[in-house]
């Protein structure tokens, strides 16, 4: 019994500490736009036929920010 409730603890700390600490970090809608909205210009500055093919596509996956 004691092998269990410990296994029951663990188990719901690897599951709980991720969820607390990652939603704190996460950016607001606001600011993931904005920082959308200044890729896509710069995307649009540097590449000549950007947005030519960005008019024929059905979408365009954007990665605002590159965590290396």
């Amino acid at each position: 019994m004691l092998k269990r409730n410990a296994a029951m603890i663990v188990v719901l700390a690897v599951f709980a500490i991720p969820a607390f600490f990652g939603s704190a970090f996460a950016d607001s809608a606001v600011e993931i736009d904005a920082k959308t909205d200044s890729t896509l210009k710069i995307f649009f500055e540097k590449v000549g036929p950007a947005k030519e093919l960005s008019a024929k596509a059905k979408g365009i996956l954007i990665f605002p920010d590159v965590i290396k």
